[in-house]
């Protein structure tokens, strides 16, 4: 039987990165720092999986000129899913066909899952990295708990952590 492993994660950088300067500069001066999940032309935001109190002011001064960053990691969970069950698991709740084909490594789409907005990023092949609004990541972890059992060969397992765990 298959995994799918569900883990709240905690500890990441997220920020609003609004640019000011073409995005390809943008993203050359946040190399090794964070990456982009580009969702629009002028709304990008910027994701590194250690950040810490200070990691957005970082962010702010190694863009200063460039772009307008705004601090986001404290209003968002960031769930990871994994295993080769993932994409199918999320195809219950996303009206995007998720499967490898269609939605490759890189790719990045904001919709909404059991009426929650959810950005979701395919991180690495068998990998989903999602990110939801802190205040509803109980109520998510909740349908990813229940869906997860429907998807045909998989079982899911992992435990949150962080912030997000007192939500469950």
């Amino acid at each position: 039987m298959a995994e799918i492993t569900i883990i709240a994660a905690d500890g990441f950088g997220l920020a609003t990165i609004v640019p000011i300067a073409p995005l390809p500069q943008v993203a050359a001066a946040l190399s090794g720092m964070a990456s982009l999940l580009a969702i629009g032309p002028q709304q990008v935001p910027a994701h590194a999986d250690c950040g810490g109190p200070d990691w957005a002011e970082a962010v702010g001064t190694r863009l200063a000129g460039l772009a307008h960053v705004v601090d986001q990691s404290s209003a968002y969970a960031l769930f990871a899913l994994a295993g080769p069950g993932a994409w199918r698991l999320l195809q219950k709740g996303l009206p995007v066909d998720l499967s490898p084909e269609h939605f490759p490594v890189g790719g990045v789409v904001v919709s909404a899952i059991a009426q929650i907005g959810v950005i979701a990023r395919h991180r690495a092949p068998d990998r989903f990295d999602l990110l939801v609004a802190r205040s509803l990541a109980g109520h998510f972890r909740h349908w990813l708990d229940t869906a997860a059992p429907t998807v045909a060969g998989a079982a899911p397992h992992g435990e949150p952590t962080g912030t997000a765990s007192s939500a469950k």
